[in-house]
């Protein structure tokens, strides 16, 4: 499973930029669906 996902206003630290709800709500989706497989 390959996904990329560009964050256009984030940098290099996403889990502390101002949209790090979104990507932590990515990384839980990810993780919610290739963990149960």
């Amino acid at each position: 499973d390959v996904t990329v996902t560009i964050y256009p206003d984030a940098r290099h630290e996403l889990l502390n930029e101002t949209n790090r709800d979104e990507v932590t709500a990515d990384i839980l989706g990810f993780l919610a669906r290739t963990v149960g497989r």
